[in-house]
């Protein structure tokens, strides 16, 4: 990577030495600790401490939303650097495909680090963002050598961003997230693309491609009808970092994937959030969703002869449901109002989901479904 064009015309003045130091601790800390990663979240979390102590419940813009954005960045720059001094002849053996192609060969300079951590296009499009992407965007490098016009893209994302707003807006006068702690809903029967940076190249059309870096796609989240479809595209920057330096950074190559990467990436997930009971409650639910999603797959054969639209529809309507049930918990964040929501519905997506993870494990349905599967191909050959 070159260095940065500001280091030729503004170089870094002497008496900034001991201030770089100290801006480059957090990073040479965090790499002595990559076997656990979450003791690199140790000073967020004690942020979220001190404010859960003194502004419980607080909905708003503070210092852990930027502590929360640094940590991911801090963590990747200080992950890559170490890949990047692996010699290059282990590269091959040692690092995954994408682990080598992230690399960082060199230190960041002074201006490059802070201009990674602070860049105001990338915190727009989401709390994380590839370092070797930023460097390559600001010299117009690799992909970013020739960005087309950004004009239409921006002006589509900026539409759906005020179609939102407004609809938003709109129905939460009439239907206010809080009502769902109210009596009166327990007494019903029913409870970056400007900047460039998103720049990913054409597709196969020859279209200009701007989902390099984005947070949330809104169609998947609208309309998905596949659980992990729902969540891989709700704050996808957050989960594209716990997923490449956290959860397959402790997997190794050729290894199964054990518990522990697992349980680790949640804690790290959930610290990063924050430790509303709310957060811990929604995170399980999502895993647990996921898995019986994961599993439930395996038993299509019992639902070929119903139409595919049909099959949709009812896949649809049971991740809507689920995440929409589990997702109040983060809004929520407290457990009394958690209570007063769920004990409205009687708590009956506790028992649905409870109910349906005990029957796809010990039921015997999945080997069934199995021999059925095998019959059918004996059949057909």
């Amino acid at each position: 990577m070159n260095k940065s064009p500001l280091e030729d015309l503004i170089p870094t003045p002497a008496f900034l030495e001991p201030l770089i130091s100290v801006i480059y601790y957090p990073s040479n800390s965090i790499s002595k600790y990559l076997d656990r990663p979450s003791v690199n979240a140790l000073l967020l979390g004690l942020a979220h401490v001190h404010k859960m102590y003194y502004y419980y419940g607080f909905w708003g813009a503070d210092i852990t939303n930027l502590m929360m954005m640094n940590l991911c960045r801090i963590t990747a720059v200080s992950i890559n650097y170490k890949d990047g001094s692996i010699p290059k002849d282990l590269q091959e053996k040692q690092l995954k495909t994408r682990e080598r192609a992230y690399a960082i060969d060199q230190v960041p300079s002074f201006y490059d680090y802070l201009g990674y951590l602070y860049y105001c296009g990338g915190t727009i499009a989401g709390p994380f963002y590839e370092y070797k992407d930023f460097i390559d965007f600001m010299n117009r490098e690799g992909h970013y050598s020739n960005i087309p016009s950004t004009i239409i893209a921006t002006l589509e994302r900026l539409s759906i961003a005020i179609l939102f707003i407004a609809v938003v807006g709109f129905v939460s006068d009439y239907f206010p997230f809080y009502f769902v702690t109210t009596d009166e809903f327990a007494a019903m029967s029913y409870g970056s693309i400007a900047s460039g940076l998103s720049y990913n190249g054409i597709d196969i059309n020859k279209r200009p491609l701007f989902d390099r870096v984005q947070n949330i796609r809104v169609w998947d989240i609208e309309f998905s009808y596949k659980v992990h479809e729902f969540f891989n595209a709700w704050n996808i920057s957050v989960h594209m970092w716990l997923k490449h330096y956290v959860f397959l950074r402790m997997v190794k190559r050729g290894e199964r994937i054990s518990l522990k990467p697992i349980i680790t990436t949640f804690a790290v997930s959930a610290v990063w959030h924050g430790f509303y009971p709310g957060y811990f409650l929604f995170f399980i639910s999502s895993g647990l969703n996921d898995y019986l999603f994961k599993s439930a797959a395996k038993i299509y054969v019992l639902f070929e002869w119903m139409p595919s639209f049909l099959q949709k529809f009812l896949l649809f309507s049971w991740s809507y449901f689920q995440c929409a049930y589990w997702g109040m918990c983060f809004v929520l964040l407290d457990l009394s109002n958690i209570h007063k929501m769920h004990s409205a519905v009687h708590y009956s997506l506790h028992f649905i989901l409870i109910g349906s993870l005990l029957f796809i494990r010990f039921s015997g349905i999945i080997p069934y479904c199995k021999r059925l599967e095998e019959n059918k191909i004996q059949k057909s050959s």
